[in-house]
């Protein structure tokens, strides 16, 4: 069994490491965060609505919001969100094909897909958000929220709710039948990356 720490610690790693290699930073710090996982059974589906709110304004460099799974492969499946014009949201959505082991990925905003992607990096074993800061990112990230957030697994897990982790984050989970997760919305305060 995979234990929260390593799970943590797994996303944050999967995820400097797949943006260092693809932006070519190296600097990449994290701020306020939702976290669930590990799991003893694995994700089967994900889908959140991210409202970024304000956002900076100029040239600035990169500060990202996601929302990511870690697998049992110490992959990362996410959805990068680097900017955004207004607060609207964007909602993605993972599934898991057990025929193909491919996690299958689409991004829609206002309801028009904008983004597909199917890859095969393992099963999904956690589930979570992050505040990036890459680069010389210095300065304020604004409140945002993630909203009809839902997480069901393969199988019932009785100790997944209490694999919860929240750093500047509110939000109540909530299962009938400690398979299917959901919370209705999570705010992630402000956080200034000094």
């Amino acid at each position: 069994m995979v234990n929260r720490n390593f799970l943590l610690s797994a996303l944050a790693a999967a995820a400097t490491g797949a943006i260092a290699q693809d932006s070519g930073s190296e600097n990449i710090r994290f701020g306020n965060a939702f976290s669930l996982g590990a799991t003893t059974s694995y994700i089967v589906e994900a889908e959140t609505t991210l409202y970024p709110g304000k956002t900076q304004s100029g040239d600035t460099p990169r500060l990202a919001l996601w929302p990511g799974m870690g697998t049992d492969e110490n992959q990362l499946i996410q959805t990068i969100v680097l900017a955004s014009s207004d607060a609207q949201g964007a909602e993605c959505g993972d599934k898991y094909d057990e025929v193909s082991g491919n996690t299958t990925q689409t991004v829609s905003v206002e309801g028009k897909i904008v983004s597909t992607l199917s890859t095969k990096s393992g099963k999904a074993i956690g589930f979570g958000t992050a505040e990036e800061a890459q680069n010389e990112f210095k300065g304020l990230v604004y409140e945002h929220s993630y909203v009809n957030t839902t997480v069901v697994l393969a199988a019932a897990d009785a100790q997944f709710a209490s694999t919860l982790g929240k750093t500047g984050a509110t939000g109540t989970l909530v299962t009938k039948d400690n398979k299917t997760f959901k919370v209705d919305k999570i705010t992630i305060a402000e956080y200034s990356f000094p």
